[in-house]
Order: C-alpha cells, then structure tokens, then sequence
C-alpha cells in the first residue's frame, strides 16, 4: 500500500483514543442498516451534535457474507454474523479508516449479534492503547477509494 502522491493526499492525522457510535442501538443490534444507507450516515456531519477531535473514530457494524445471507433469507435469528469498520474525523468530515491497523482483524468481527457490545469494548481498548498514534492517507494498490491507515506501533507488535 502507498501513499497517494497526487490531489487525493491528507494531511497525517494522529489517534484521539476517542470512540463513538452512530447510535448504541444499532451497535447493540437492534437495527442494521443495508451498506449504501450506511455510507450516507458516515459520510455526514456528526450525526447526534457530539462535540468532536480530530483523530476521534466512529465504528459501526457490518455484516459479512454469511451475516447477509442469513439476513436476506429472512432468517429470524440472532446469529447474523458480521465485523466492525470505521471511520476517521478530520476536522470536516469523517473518511474512511483500516481499523485492521489499529486492532486486530480477529479482535473487531462477531459471529452473532449479542457479541457486538463485547466485540466494542474490545475496540475501545486497542483505540485508547493506540492514542497518539499518526494515521496517513493512503490508496491501496489496485483500489479507487482511499483510507487513513495507522502507522504500526513504536515496537512493531499489534495490541
């Protein structure tokens, strides 16, 4: 992955520690919006008027593949399984963030919806022990759309 040399570059961002939801019902599972609507709410203004820090992220949940079949089978379970993603706010708006970078990919899916609230709390540990950590814009190669990326820890270990 490298870093974009062209208009599309950010300036460097550095972690706040700081983790918000959209609304702590969907976190919870009590309702899971399909991906386009998903984008539309990320893509806004702070959705509920929090007071917010550059570097602060807001994690929401999505479905994997298997989470989405069982879902649009009409399935009536709690079993939907499906992992977190994130975004970066900048000052202006929120951009796409590699959570992967800052937790470990393991530590951030579930596979039902009860486990979402453990799942978080997870998150918001490994947030708060990558505070300070610089975050840089990057395109992966082969791919249109751009994300911030943490840089790896001082001792090169994920949490």
């Amino acid at each position: 992955m490298t870093p974009t040399n062209s208009d599309e570059q950010r300036p460097p961002l550095w972690i706040s520690g700081n983790v918000h939801t959209r609304r702590e019902a969907e976190v919870l599972g009590l309702a899971d919006e399909d991906p386009e609507s998903l984008l539309d709410l990320i893509r806004d203004d702070v959705d509920n008027g929090d007071h917010l820090a550059v570097g602060d992220l807001k994690v929401y949940p999505r479905l994997d593949q298997q989470g989405s079949m069982a879902a649009r089978g009409g399935n009536a379970n709690y079993g939907y399984s499906g992992f977190f993603s994130a975004s970066i706010f900048d000052g202006e708006k929120w951009r796409r963030f590699d959570l992967r970078t800052v937790v470990p990919e393991k530590e951030s899916g579930f596979a039902a919806q009860r486990e979402k609230p453990d799942v978080l709390e997870r998150i918001r540990e490994c947030v708060k022990a990558a505070l300070g950590r610089q975050c840089v814009w990057t395109v992966p190669d082969g791919k249109v759309q751009g994300r911030y990326m943490a840089a790896p820890p001082p001792n090169g270990s994920m949490p």
